[in-house]
């Protein structure tokens, strides 16, 4: 009895680590802005940035990075997970490549990932939680009396603060609902049920009233305007007392130039020719956006551009809960 308890504590502890050692691609995109990291010299592959296998073991210690370009950045795994992981392409520990990660369920989950890797809830359980490494599902169980916090991207206990969450798809047949939790992953409705995942742009979340992934500021830095490739958005907090309160200004890289959004700078037009030559405006717009978060509400503020350059703000309040499951 005491054995078996032994190795349900063991995996657990395996599965707790590996959520750790899991890097999600806004991460290794923060990671890759950093000056420890360079482009791949030796050893690298012509990669495609818009494909699912944008990351990959270089060696033991280093992962590679497809950037938007189509060039290889090199990410060196430090700290307590200093090793890739031969089969997630992600830094681990030592501990998680030896051992057999018994506590990720070895069937094949039904689970159909979005072309982004990152965590997804289940649709029909709180219990249950996925993470998509290049298309592939890894499924994760909570306790009985756990839920998934997509804050923590974790199991946590159920309360008042963390609640079961579920998308809402009641009379949203033929459209797009969020997921409470996290606005940019999203799900087509179909008989009142979710029937499909999909996944913002990486710096964007899905906005209910006109059904598509807008720019989302929620830290100050950078974001590539995915609607331009000479612009991008400038996130800067507006005043020191106010933790969540940000100034979004639209910004126009110089002529023949476009944004690199791994770089996060503006690089000559030629680093790509996917992009057509563009005369940017000259002029940068201002617009104040208040985002409001605390651990049990996600109510924030959202910019969206037309093709004319009207800038609008949309304030998303957050979804209904139930604690039920």
């Amino acid at each position: 009895m005491d054995s078996s308890n032994d190795k349900e504590e063991e995996a657990l502890r395996n599965e707790r680590d590996l959520r750790q050692a899991l890097d999600t691609e806004q991460q290794l995109l923060q990671l890759a802005n950093t000056s420890s990291n360079e482009l791949c010299k030796d050893n690298c592959q012509t990669c495609n940035p818009n494909g699912n296998n944008k990351l990959r073991c270089h060696n033991e210690s280093t992962i590679a990075l497809c950037t938007s370009s189509g060039t290889e950045k090199l990410i060196r795994c430090s700290g307590l997970t200093p090793i890739c992981h031969p089969k997630l392409n992600v830094c681990s520990s030592r501990y998680l490549i030896n051992s057999d990660i018994s506590s990720v369920d070895k069937q094949e989950p039904n689970f159909s990932c979005p072309s982004h890797n990152a965590y997804y809830p289940d649709v029909e359980s709180c219990r249950k939680f996925y993470y998509c490494a290049n298309g592939k599902p890894y499924q994760y169980k909570c306790e009985y009396n756990e839920v998934y916090n997509p804050l923590t991207r974790a199991c946590a206990l159920q309360s008042t603060t963390v609640p079961c969450r579920r998308f809402h798809c009641s009379g949203k047949n033929g459209r797009y609902t969020i997921y409470p939790g996290d606005p940019s992953v999203y799900a087509l409705c179909s008989n009142n049920n979710a029937v499909e995942m999909f996944h913002c742009p990486f710096g964007q979340v899905m906005l209910e009233t006109n059904q598509q992934c807008q720019t989302h500021c929620s830290r100050e830095g950078l974001i590539k305007d995915y609607s331009s490739c000479s612009h991008y958005y400038e996130c800067t907090r507006r005043l020191p007392g106010l933790f969540n309160s940000y100034k979004i200004t639209r910004r126009s890289c110089p002529p023949n130039t476009v944004f690199d959004a791994v770089a996060a700078h503006c690089v000559p037009q030629e680093q790509y020719p996917q992009c057509a030559t563009t005369t940017p405006s000259s002029t940068d717009e201002e617009i104040p956006v208040d985002v409001e978060e605390d651990s049990s509400t996600l109510s924030s503020s959202y910019i969206t551009s037309t093709p004319d350059g009207i800038t609008t703000t949309v304030t998303i309040l957050p979804m209904e809960t139930t604690l039920q499951y």
